[in-house]
């Protein structure tokens, strides 16, 4: 709902930036609400995202058809905490529009903490061809 209505809001004119219109849906949708609670507005990133794309459709005259791959060549997991590590294993998926187009686990298995801290939490992907919503879990 609230991207649909961010993105009438800008495709109208009523606002004049993607961030205008997500701004006005979130504060009119939590209007009624008691005073210090916070504003629910549109929260997912790729949603959020869209209605960033429609204003460079509108205003800077991007072609939406055009698909831009980008190669994905490295991982670097710089905010890992220590603390909430040391004794751990990782591994990482990257999904490509809902579907998994790199799996780290069956490359390489699970890391542990010793190894991530010898690579220096980077982690090279051979060039991952990817477009569209990308997201490392």
């Amino acid at each position: 709902t609230g991207t649909f209505c961010s993105s009438l809001m800008l495709w109208t004119g009523l606002c004049d930036t993607a961030q205008e219109a997500l701004d006005k849906f979130a504060l009119r949708r939590t209007q009624r609400m008691r005073f210090g609670e916070s504003l629910q507005g549109v929260a997912s990133p790729s949603q959020i995202r869209y209605v960033h794309y429609l204003e460079a459709y509108v205003y800077e005259a991007v072609d939406y058809q055009v698909c831009n791959y980008i190669i994905l060549e490295y991982i670097s997991l710089e905010q890992m905490k220590p603390a909430c590590m040391k004794g751990s294993c990782l591994t990482f998926i990257v999904e490509v529009d809902g579907s998994v187009h790199y799996d780290h686990g069956k490359e390489h298995g699970f890391l542990t903490w010793e190894q991530c801290e010898q690579c220096g939490f980077t982690f090279h992907l051979h060039d991952v061809i990817v477009a569209g919503d990308v997201t490392v879990r």
